[in-house]
Order: structure tokens, then C-alpha cells, then sequence
């Protein structure tokens, strides 16, 4: 993979997951986490949710190119995607 693919990819999943997280997180749930204490501190650190975005976007895309097979990039994005979502959902439900 080339290098400005490789950018290109890790800002869209940092782009992508940042908002997809905020709104879960914030917006949607914000209200829950408080009410179950889940937060405790007054205001999210958003530097680290970013750094976090940015380190877990460089990892994803470098194992997602070493999976890739180049036939179809969109079959593969989405078993990748389940196979990455399954991790981290079992990983949190054991």
C-alpha cells in the first residue's frame, strides 16, 4: 500500500469513528453513563479519544492491507469489519 492510501484510509476511520463514537457516547448514551456513574470526570478528554482514534486507525488499516486479497475490497472491508467487531464485542461480553 502506498503511503497516501495508507493516510487517506486511516483519516476516514478516524473520521468516521470519531463521530459515529461521539454520537453513541454523548449524544445518545450521555445522559445513561451519568445517571449509572459510569462517568467521572466533568468533561470527556477528547485529545485522548483522538490519540486513541489515531493509533487504533494506523493498526486497523496495516492489518486490514496484510488480509486483503485485492479481489473485492468491499467483501473484504465488511468481513474484516465483523471479524474486528467480533473481537472487541467478545472481548467486552466474556
Amino acid at each position: 500500500m502506498n503511503t497516501k492510501k495508507y493516510v487517506i484510509a486511516t483519516l476516514a476511520f478516524i473520521i468516521v469513528g470519531f463521530i459515529i463514537t461521539f454520537v453513541w457516547h454523548l449524544v445518545l448514551f450521555g445522559s445513561v453513563y451519568e445517571k449509572l456513574f459510569l462517568v467521572t470526570i466533568p468533561s470527556p478528554i477528547f485529545a485522548l479519544g483522538f490519540l486513541s482514534f489515531v493509533i487504533e486507525g494506523l493498526a486497523f488499516v496495516y492489518v486490514f492491507e496484510k488480509f486483503r486479497r485485492g479481489k473485492n475490497p468491499a467483501k473484504e472491508g465488511l468481513i474484516y469489519g465483523i471479524l474486528v467487531w467480533s473481537l472487541l464485542v467478545g472481548s467486552v461480553a466474556v
